[in-house]
C-alpha cells in the first residue's frame, strides 16, 4: 500500500497532470506572475519605478521638502515647551538625529545579536 493510501483511486489525478485546482494559467502576454496579478494601481506603481519617471518624483518630493522647510520658518510654535524648540528646524534636525540613532543601534547592537549563519536551518 503506498503512502498516500487515504486517498482513493477516483480522487487521483492521473499521471503527469495536474489536478484543477493547481492547474497554471495560461500566459499569453508574458507576464510575470506579480504583474499578471496585479490590478491597476500594481501596474500604475511599476510604471513609476521606471528609470525616467524616477528622477521627476525625486524632484517634485525634493519640492514638497523645500515647501514644508519654508513653512517651517513662517509657522512657528507660540509656546515652546522646552528651550530647544523655539528654534527654527529643531524637531526635523531632532526626527534626523533620532532616526540616525535607530539605524546605528540596530546595526551595531541589535543584529549581532539575532544575526544566524547562512546554514542556521540547516536545508530545508
Amino acid at each position: 500500500m503506498s503512502d498516500d493510501h487515504h486517498i482513493s483511486q477516483t480522487d487521483r489525478a492521473p499521471e503527469g497532470t495536474r489536478p484543477a485546482e493547481h492547474a497554471v494559467p495560461e500566459n499569453p502576454e508574458g507576464l510575470t506572475f506579480a504583474q499578471d496579478t496585479q490590478g491597476g494601481l500594481g501596474r500604475f506603481l511599476d510604471a513609476q519605478l521606471a528609470p525616467e519617471r524616477t528622477r521627476s518624483w525625486r524632484n517634485f518630493l525634493f519640492a514638497v521638502l523645500a515647501v514644508i522647510a519654508v513653512l517651517g520658518l513662517v509657522v512657528t510654535n507660540h509656546h515652546p515647551h522646552f528651550g530647544y524648540d523655539a528654534y527654527p528646524f529643531f524637531w526635523p534636525v531632532f526626527g534626523l538625529a533620532a532616526g540616525l540613532a535607530l539605524i546605528f543601534i540596530v546595526k551595531k547592537i541589535i543584529q549581532p545579536v539575532i544575526k544566524r549563519t547562512e546554514d542556521h536551518y540547516g536545508d530545508l
